[in-house]
């Protein structure tokens, strides 16, 4: 359950960053004899994408691997921009705020390790799955009832977007689907 102190957080939010192993995987990595990288990917996460950019908001992918799953996946999404192979993501971080005019308050940032407390301390908004490292679930601003690669991105759209008054619109327009208040 969120507070109203972070529903007016969640108000001011323009933009998602989210990790990927762990985030939007379940943090496994499948390595064929060839060398050849497998990820699962949750498709109500790839929706709750879907939604945020309908919505308006920018996604981004800030990852500390590089992996042509994320690529293609990111292709397949649309993601305002992804930033592999960033072992201090702070630099990408700053990186995005400065290439979109963003300000600390208006990003939330999803991840579950070590690499993403310093974004914690800073984005207006954090998020870890509810399998994330006990040291950033307990510096995240909410911490899911998914875990990573289950559906946890999807949470925290969906809370977003309800925050913000935007869930049945978006609803509506992506699936041509009338909602009414109460359902």
């Amino acid at each position: 359950m969120i507070g109203t102190t972070q529903i007016e957080a969640l108000k001011k939010i323009k933009a998602l960053i989210t990790d990927i192993d762990g985030v939007m995987t379940d943090g496994g990595i499948i390595l064929g004899s060839d060398g050849q990288e497998f990820k699962r990917f949750d498709a109500k996460d790839g929706m709750g994408i879907a939604m945020l950019r309908t919505a308006g908001i920018k996604v981004f992918i800030l990852t500390g691997r590089t992996s042509e799953s994320v690529t293609k996946r990111s292709e397949e999404l649309k993601f305002d921009g992804v930033y592999q192979g960033f072992m201090d993501k702070m630099k990408a971080y700053e990186e995005i705020k400065s290439k979109h005019n963003f300000t600390d308050r208006e990003i939330l940032h999803i991840g579950d390790d070590i690499l993403d407390l310093p974004i914690f301390e800073k984005a207006g908004f954090s998020v870890s799955p509810a399998d994330g490292n006990p040291l950033v679930n307990n510096a995240a601003s909410y911490v899911t009832e998914r875990n990573g690669g289950h559906g946890a991105v999807r949470e925290t759209v969906d809370m977003l977007l309800t925050a913000q008054g935007k869930l049945i619109e978006v609803i509506s327009e992506i699936a041509s689907y009338t909602i009414s208040e109460e359902e």
